[in-house]
C-alpha cells in the first residue's frame, strides 16, 4: 500500500526517539507513513526482544502508522552492503512513498550511522528496472536524514528549586 512517508530506523525505537513528533504531526494531518526498522533491537540492554516487539507493534499503532515491518538484519551489525541496499531498495518499492526519512550518518552508534549510510545509497537501486525486485522501480520525491539524540541529552533533571 503505497504511503506519503516511509520512516527507516536502525532499531526499534530509533523513528520514536528521533522523529516521533514529526510522526504525530503527520498523523494528525491525515498524512501516510510506514515504518522500517532495520533490525529487532536484541543486541539492547533494555528489555528482552519479545519486549521489543511488543513495543514497536503498539508504537506504530499509537503513531498511527499504516503498516510497520523488520528487515531482521543483526544488531550491533548493520552494514551498508549491496545486499542491504536491495533490501532498503525492496522496502521503497513495496511503500512508494514521496519522502524517505532515515538516520543521520554521522552518529554515535554504528547501526544509526550505517542505517544512514545504507538509505542513502539505495536510492539508485530503488529506480534500477533490473533489480529482480517484485514491485516496480520507483524514485522518492526526496530522502531527508534526521539525527538520533542520545537519551540523557532528552532527560529533564528535577530541580527542588521549584
Amino acid at each position: 500500500m503505497p504511503v506519503d512517508v516511509l520512516f527507516f530506523g536502525a532499531h526499534p525505537d530509533d523513528v520514536e526517539w528521533g522523529v516521533g513528533g514529526t510522526a504525530l504531526l503527520l498523523r494528525d494531518k491525515g498524512v501516510s507513513f510506514a515504518i522500517v526498522d532495520l533490525t529487532n533491537g536484541e543486541m539492547g540492554s533494555r528489555g528482552t526482544p519479545a519486549e521489543r516487539k511488543n513495543e514497536a507493534i503498539q508504537a506504530a499503532g499509537y503513531l498511527g502508522a499504516s503498516a510497520r515491518e523488520n528487515l531482521n538484519l543483526p544488531d550491533c551489525g548493520v552494514t551498508d552492503s549491496p545486499e542491504n541496499r536491495r533490501l532498503i531498495a525492496g522496502a521503497v518499492r513495496r511503500h512508494r512513498p514521496k519522502i524517505v526519512l532515515a538516520p543521520l550518518w554521522k552518529d554515535r552508534h554504528p547501526d544509526h550511522a550505517a542505517a544512514g549510510l545504507l538509505v542513502r545509497n539505495s536510492q539508485l537501486y530503488c529506480g534500477l528496472k533490473n533489480l529482480d525486485d517484485p514491485n516496480p522501480p520507483h524514485k522518492p520525491s526526496v530522502f531527508l536524514f534526521y539525527p538520533i539524540p542520545l537519551a540523557s541529552q532528552l532527560a529533564v533533571q528535577p530541580d527542588s528549586r521549584h
